[in-house]
């Protein structure tokens, strides 16, 4: 049997992509970044290939503007953070199909223990199984 009010629980935000970035010696992805809106806050999720290309770390929590960082230390409103999650990897999955010849690992990594706890437990559920094997949650 399963349980209704799960259901009706996880429900992901609407998101679009916001900006992408590529180098322009030789046209390789740089950044991609994504935006969504709960009723509370608007967040970005941005896919960065720092150092390393073809590997993106994933930084994601509240928008704080164009021109500042985002809030990755106040990701999420009380009884929303399975919707907010859900929508990471939803937009994870997105990025993945979207960018793929141009991807060889995701890294997602906790800002502290109990975040990365949690991103181990739920992301997983909502990634597809091709992402799920690009993707390293730390």
């Amino acid at each position: 049997m399963i349980k209704l009010t799960n259901i009706l629980k996880e429900i992901a935000y609407s998101f679009s992509e916001y900006d992408t970035t590529y180098d322009e010696e030789d046209n390789s992805l740089i950044d991609v970044e994504y935006i969504f809106k709960t009723e509370k806050n608007t967040y970005k999720v941005i896919f960065s290939s720092k150092e390393r290309a073809r590997e993106f770390e994933v930084s994601f929590g509240i928008d704080a503007g164009d021109f500042n960082k985002i809030d990755t230390f106040q990701m999420t409103g009380k009884g929303d953070a399975r919707n907010i999650l859900q929508t990471i990897a939803k937009i994870t999955n997105e990025f993945y199909y979207q960018y793929e010849e141009e991807i060889d690992k995701i890294i997602i990594k906790g800002t502290d223990e109990k975040r990365s706890r949690i991103y181990k437990q739920f992301l997983p559920k909502y990634l597809n199984p091709e992402v799920k094997e690009k993707t390293e949650i730390k």
